[in-house]
C-alpha cells in the first residue's frame, strides 16, 4: 500500500484489518478524531474503526473495504465513461451531505491554509532543493520547451490574487484530502468509502472550506495520480524540465466533466489547486523525480491561471 514517507500502513489478510501508524503523530491523531467525530448519519461513508490509540504512539485500525480506489480505476482505464457518470453523482451526493454541516470558517483559518502554509512549505522545499532554488534565483523555468516564470516567484508576486480566496468560502464538513487514492469504490453497489481524512483546516476539527475538497478532486485529474504512481517521464537539466504525462482521451474527458460540474466555482478551485501542488512539494521528498514532476504541473497550472 502506498503512503507518504512519514506514514506506515499494514494489512493483515487473516483478520481483514488495516493498521496505520505515523511519525507525524499529531496528524494521525487529527485523522482518528475525524473518524470518531463524524456524524452518525455519515458513517456509511467510512470503513469501520476497529481500534485506535490517541496516546504518545497513536495507531488506527480499520476494517478492510473490498474494491479498488478511484485512483486505480482512473489509471487502469477499466471503467467506462457511463460508470464514471455514476461516480460523479455519488461524489456530488457526498458534497451535498457535507454541506448540511456549514460550521463557520474564519478568515484566519483560510489565511493559514492558503497563504501561510504555502509560504512555509515553499520555503522548506527551496531550502532542500538546489535545483528549484536556482530556478527561484533566476526567476525563469523552461518547461517542455516553453519559457515560464518561476512558480514560487509567481505566487509571491501575485499573492493578492490568492488572498481573494479568503473571501467567499464554502463552509462545510471537510474531508481534507479527497484525492482519488483516498476514495474506495465498490462497482457492484456503486458505493464510495472515504479514507485518510485530514482532520484539520487551520485548526483541528471536521469543518473547513469545501472548495479545498473540490480542488483535491481536480488535482487528481491534473496529473497527481499519474505522478504518485510513477506513470510519467521526466528529463531534468539546470533550469529546464521535460515532463510527459500520458493522459488518455477518457482521462481528459473526465477532467472536462469535473470542470463542467464545478461551474461558477471553477476559478476559485483552480487557484486552490495551484496552492495544493506548490504546498505538497516538501511532503514528497522520498522521490526527487516525483517531487519535480509535481513542481512542473504546479508551474503549468499557475501560469495558466495567471498568464504574464
Amino acid at each position: 500500500m502506498r503512503s507518504r514517507f512519514f506514514n506506515a500502513v499494514e494489512y493483515d489478510p487473516e483478520t481483514g484489518i488495516i493498521t496505520k501508524t505515523s511519525r507525524a503523530a499529531a496528524k494521525l491523531k487529527d485523522e482518528i478524531r475525524w473518524y470518531l467525530d463524524l456524524p452518525a448519519e455519515l458513517r456509511s461513508l467510512i470503513p469501520e474503526v476497529v481500534d485506535y490509540s490517541l496516546g504518545s504512539k497513536p495507531f488506527l485500525r480499520l476494517s478492510h473495504v473490498p474494491g479498488p480506489t478511484l485512483s486505480e480505476l482512473y489509471l487502469n482505464g477499466e471503467t467506462a465513461q457511463p460508470e464514471w457518470g455514476a461516480v460523479w453523482e455519488r461524489i456530488d451526493d457526498i458534497f451535498r451531505a457535507f454541506a448540511r454541516y456549514p460550521a463557520g470558517v474564519t478568515r484566519h483559518q483560510l489565511a493559514d491554509m492558503y497563504i501561510r502554509k504555502t509560504r512555509q512549505r515553499l520555503a522548506s522545499f527551496l531550502a532542500r532543493s538546489h535545483w528549484a532554488a536556482d530556478v527561484h534565483r533566476t526567476g525563469r523555468l523552461r518547461l517542455n520547451g516553453a519559457d515560464l516564470p518561476c512558480p514560487v516567484r509567481l505566487f509571491e508576486s501575485r499573492i493578492a490574487v490568492f488572498r481573494e480566496l479568503l473571501t467567499d468560502s464554502v463552509p462545510a464538513l471537510l474531508h481534507g484530502d479527497m484525492c482519488f487514492g483516498n476514495i474506495l469504490y465498490h462497482p457492484a453497489t456503486r458505493e464510495l468509502k472515504l479514507i485518510d481524512p485530514r482532520g484539520s483546516f487551520g485548526k483541528r476539527g471536521l469543518y473547513g472550506d469545501q472548495r479545498y475538497d473540490l480542488a483535491k478532486i481536480r488535482h487528481s485529474l491534473s496529473g497527481y495520480e499519474h505522478i504518485s504512481h510513477n506513470r510519467f517521464s521526466l528529463v531534468l537539466a539546470p533550469g529546464r524540465l521535460e515532463l510527459d504525462i500520458p493522459f488518455t482521451p477518457l482521462q481528459t474527458r473526465l477532467r472536462d466533466e469535473w470542470d463542467a460540474r464545478l461551474g461558477s466555482r471553477l476559478e476559485a478551485v483552480r487557484g486552490i489547486e495551484c496552492l495544493l501542488y506548490l504546498s505538497m512539494l516538501p511532503l514528497h521528498e522520498e522521490s526527487r523525480s516525483r517531487q519535480l514532476a509535481l513542481y512542473a504541473v504546479g508551474a503549468r497550472l499557475i501560469d495558466e491561471l495567471l498568464p504574464e
